[in-house]
């Protein structure tokens, strides 16, 4: 299964890929895959998808950071996820501030 932020790198390699002129070929071979393979990731039907370490040959071909791959939202799009994760995100820096202030 893929998940939200997996398929919305997908896409962003796919687009980059694209854009810059590179064929399936040229991904499967930086990859020492075969197109086959890039196809059943670009198609999301097979549940394949790209580990760091293709991403990071991938960012190389395209002279390109990895993190260039990844959406700005982090691939979480559910409001109500991103509510939760901002409390709890809160929550932590308020328990780590407590803490260094009752080691004073």
């Amino acid at each position: 299964m893929i998940t939200n932020l997996e398929y919305q790198i997908i896409n962003q390699v796919k687009e980059i890929r694209i854009s810059k002129g590179f064929t399936q070929e040229d991904l499967a071979n930086i990859l020492e895959k075969t197109v086959s393979f890039i196809r059943n990731i670009e198609s999301n039907k097979l549940g394949k998808k790209y580990n760091i370490d293709h991403l990071s040959k991938i960012a190389f071909l395209f002279d390109l950071e990895i993190t260039e791959f990844f959406p700005k939202n982090h691939g979480i799009t559910d409001i109500e996820t991103i509510k939760r994760l901002k409390l709890i995100k809160e929550s932590i820096a308020k328990t780590k501030k407590n803490k260094l202030f009752n080691r004073r």
